[in-house]
């Protein structure tokens, strides 16, 4: 009885010291955002063949790597804006109904890579240009995707940061004066940034349609008219100030 007494009047006084220790706090949240305009685009390309042996398929995309080299030449992209995503090369099958059985009937080789253009105003041009390929052993070229970005992004977040930051403190003294008390310090604080493209990955007609360009076809003459939209940089912060004693 005297020992369950003990361990009680011990677990009633951690109680006691944690409600002491924990400090009087206000806790607010608050956002800022800012919409910037691209100044930046990926594209992702493509770089295909298909033919009975894997030695020719990737010959044939070899051939198509060097357009996009001579292109990339010509529209000055520095080597560090060009990375490769992927190379495969993979056996093609057919199922012989007779047989029962699979068999390789070829193989296709694809290079996926991203090339970064920091000159937006020529995007549509080299789109245009880059779906041209010479069709040998059915090959070309793909626009898979493309995706805007800002090399602005960093001083929007940190102006958005500051703003959210000085909106909590303008939130937490109005609420310590409603409340009569004043605050004497941040306790805690954490922060969030979220990018968001109004019109994000939106891709020229030969990319949604992922049309793969074969050189014996008449020259792609539309050159693709991009909509970038706008890039929304935001922030968002909670803060915990102490409650003046």
């Amino acid at each position: 009885m005297m020992s369950q007494l003990i361990v009680s009047i011990l677990v009633l006084s951690a109680v006691v010291a944690k409600a002491e220790q924990q400090p009087a706090l206000i806790r607010v949240s608050s956002f800022s955002e800012k919409t910037i305009d691209p100044n930046i685009i990926n594209i992702q390309i493509e770089a295909w063949a298909k033919s009975n042996s894997s030695a020719a398929a990737q010959e044939s995309v070899t051939k198509l790597e060097k357009k996009i080299k001579d292109l990339n030449d010509k529209f000055k992209i520095k080597k560090e804006d060009i990375q490769t995503n992927y190379y495969s090369v993979s056996p093609e099958y057919a199922y012989d109904t007779k047989t029962g059985v699979s068999k390789i009937q070829g193989y296709s080789v694809v290079h996926s890579l991203t090339v970064i253009l920091k000159n937006i105003d020529q995007a549509g041009s080299y789109i245009d240009q880059v779906a041209q390929g010479d069709k040998k052993e059915k090959a070309g070229i793909t626009i898979q995707n493309i995706g805007w970005d800002s090399d602005k992004k960093g001083s929007a977040e940190s102006d958005c940061i500051t703003q959210a930051v000085k909106s909590a403190k303008l939130r937490a003294d109005d609420l310590a004066k409603a409340a009569g008390v004043k605050i004497s310090g941040v306790y805690s604080m954490s922060n969030q940034q979220v990018y968001s493209n109004f019109e994000s990955n939106q891709s020229p007609r030969a990319a949604m349609k992922s049309m793969r360009m074969e050189s014996d076809s008449a020259p792609f003459s539309d050159t693709p008219n991009l909509s970038p939209g706008k890039i929304k940089v935001r922030a968002d912060v909670s803060v915990e100030y102490y409650i003046q004693n």
